[in-house]
């Protein structure tokens, strides 16, 4: 970098990915994968046997369970706009959501993404703020 010119600037984007990389760091069962989680979510509420969801289920009996997708779902109810429609979406994200939070617990924490923090920290460092291209 030349005298005088500005500093480059770095952003880092987290997401699911860096918690899901820690979480496999610290325990190989666990996964926060889309389709993990959404055959999670599914088992869950298969669990929970209730009539209206048991109807809801079984029209998607024919889609692969490795292309359901949640999110996706939960939206198309949302859209129909009936309360029988909007019900189903919010169980949906209850279940989602206490899927999401299980699997982010080891044993009785939750992980702590610290590559988030390292990433972050480590910019604070003189030597780094100083380095030059």
């Amino acid at each position: 970098m030349a005298e005088g010119s500005p500093k480059k600037k770095v952003a880092y984007l987290f997401g699911a990915g860096a918690t899901h990389a820690e979480l496999k760091r610290e325990d190989s069962s666990k996964s926060l994968r889309m389709r993990d989680v959404n055959r999670k979510v599914m088992e869950e509420i298969e669990k929970e046997n209730e009539d209206g969801m048991k109807e809801f289920l079984n029209q998607f009996s024919n889609v692969d369970p490795e292309k359901r997708n949640v999110e996706h779902i939960i939206s198309l109810m949302e859209s129909l706009e009936t309360h029988e429609n909007r019900e189903i979406a919010n169980k949906l994200r209850r279940v989602f959501q206490a899927v999401i939070i299980k699997e982010t617990r080891i044993q009785s924490r939750y992980v702590k993404p610290s590559l988030t923090e390292a990433l972050l920290t480590m910019h604070s460092l003189e030597s780094i703020k100083n380095m030059r291209p």
